[in-house]
């Protein structure tokens, strides 16, 4: 897939956004569709998949951004195999 299709599929969010709407979600302070729900994170696997590194003056805040898509999306299956103990 490419950057444009990706853009896109982000409707104008930011990929920062985007995470925090699957983080909230996944914590329950943010109700939304499963079908919203599934879309971001497909969103999140692609910008992932296709992520590009980009200038070293900017790589450690890139690598920040690619670890919080990464916990995002970690995350939801943490919650799922935990939600008894949760609830």
């Amino acid at each position: 897939m490419n950057k444009t299709k990706l853009r896109k599929m982000q409707n104008g969010r930011s990929l920062l956004d985007i995470a925090l709407d699957v983080h909230m979600t996944n914590t329950g302070s943010c109700e939304r569709s499963k079908e919203e729900q599934t879309q971001d994170k497909i969103i999140l696997h692609t910008a992932l998949d296709t992520w590009e590194s980009s200038n070293k003056k900017w790589e450690k805040f890139d690598n920040c951004v690619q670890e919080l898509l990464i916990t995002a999306l970690h995350e939801e299956s943490w919650y799922e195999q935990n939600e008894a103990i949760i609830s």
